[in-house]
């Protein structure tokens, strides 16, 4: 009881940790262009904010339709009359979906790439490849958390 108890809280605190990171990163949606704002200057932000305006229109109802396709999978599994097949054309939907979205986004941050110098993006890659390997850290010690919790059969 008393290592479960020293576990959560390791885990409770590393939650507050990188939660507080994710913050500070602005880790609402869009965190991904943060960096991006903190090296551009004032003319490379207008062009980021312009590219911003442009995309919304183009992914969200990429993203509700993909949220929707998803729905409809959720709904399947509860239904008991659904067949194997059926599952099966959903999750397809859901890919095309995601396909649709994932190409949408690719555009977009080549478009957000263009914008910076080579220096900038040299610098961004180096951040997102650091905070990367920081979320992997703190997946595995998640993970870790979870299998000495549960108990042993």
């Amino acid at each position: 009881m008393r290592s479960l108890l020293l576990k959560s809280a390791l885990l409770i605190g590393l939650l507050a940790l990188f939660g507080g990171q994710a913050l500070a990163f602005g880790h609402k949606g869009g965190g991904h262009l943060k960096a991006y704002e903190l090296l551009f200057n004032d003319q490379q932000n207008a062009q980021l904010e312009k590219l911003k305006a442009d995309s919304k229109p183009k992914t969200m109802p990429l993203m509700e339709k993909l949220m929707a396709e998803k729905r409809a999978l959720y709904a399947l599994f509860k239904d008991e009359a659904a067949g194997d097949a059926a599952i099966k054309a959903q999750v397809s939907k859901i890919a095309d979906a995601e396909y649709a979205l994932a190409l949408e986004k690719a555009k977009f941050i080549r478009a957000v790439r263009k914008i910076a110098t080579k220096e900038q993006l040299a610098k961004i890659d180096a951040m997102k490849e650091k905070r990367a390997k920081k979320h992997e850290k703190m997946k595995a010690a998640m993970m870790k958390a979870r299998q000495e919790a549960q108990p042993a059969n």
